[in-house]
């Protein structure tokens, strides 16, 4: 859009079979359906000749659906937004704010069990690396990431008066992932290229949670604990 200065670009793709599935003479196979859709785009702009940021973003919506038997769908979003500079000859900085989510929904449509189950997963991550260029040879890269995790393990719903499910609530759970990271990079020949790496991660849940520990008597106990640690 703006020469040498400002990029966008954007894409889709859209997908249905329902059309095709009219044609075969089979009641159930009529009664089905598949669709799905999912849209990206991407802004870069160059801020210096030597810094450049953007944004990216794709979505994502897949739905199928079994004769009047069952339905089944789920979407995903994910953004993000990236800073990379060079700090020197040498020297490559990046930094990188990511979010998503995933959602899907199960529901059964047959009247006596009718009901909706439904599960996801929310994320935001942060991620920076410096790249370092020892020599016309050698390249070392060292970041550092953190993750916040909100999962839903799952919800059931009925979705009529007629269903015999009952309602069940699991709660939500928070958990924080962390993480460092090393890697050097050693030409060996023109055609091979020796990688080496590092990276030491720890994960922690986050608040109150309740561990069920099953036992092969008819009783059963359960632990609660609030923040585990594990490296």
């Amino acid at each position: 859009i703006i020469k040498d200065r400002l990029t966008i670009a954007a894409g889709g793709r859209l997908s249905t079979i329902n059309w095709l599935l009219q044609q075969v003479q089979v009641p159930d196979v009529q009664n089905s359906k598949v669709n799905f859709y999912d849209v990206q785009g991407k802004l870069h702009y160059w801020i210096t000749k030597n810094s450049t940021a953007g944004i990216q973003f794709y979505n994502a919506d897949d739905k199928l659906k079994l004769a009047n038997e069952v339905e089944f769908g789920y979407k995903t979003l994910a953004a993000s937004a990236y800073f990379q500079t060079l700090l020197s000859r040498d020297k490559n900085f990046n930094i990188r704010l990511i979010s998503g989510n995933y959602n899907s929904v199960l529901d059964d449509l047959l009247p006596v069990n009718a009901s909706l189950f439904k599960t996801g997963v929310d994320y935001l991550a942060i991620k920076s690396d410096l790249t370092i260029q020892s020599s016309e040879k050698m390249s070392f890269n060292l970041g550092v990431e953190a993750t916040s995790y909100t999962v839903n393990p799952g919800n059931v719903s009925p979705s009529n008066a007629a269903s015999v499910i009952k309602p069940t609530i699991i709660p939500l759970d928070h958990a924080l992932e962390a993480g460092l990271f090393g890697e050097v990079q050693l030409p060996i020949t023109p055609s091979l290229t020796l990688n080496a790496g590092l990276r030491a991660s720890a994960y922690s849940l986050i608040g109150p949670a309740t561990l069920r520990q099953y036992s092969t008597a008819v009783s059963y106990t359960h632990l609660e604990f609030g923040t585990h640690l594990m490296v």
